[in-house]
């Protein structure tokens, strides 16, 4: 199953979306 998530970084003042089968997994890298 794959996910799509938004990530806000207030350090860069944007936002990140993405997509992957496994989140949990992806979240740790980022």
């Amino acid at each position: 199953m794959y996910s799509v998530y938004i990530l806000f970084s207030e350090k860069c003042n944007r936002y990140y979306v993405g997509f992957a089968s496994d989140v949990e997994s992806r979240l740790e890298r980022h």
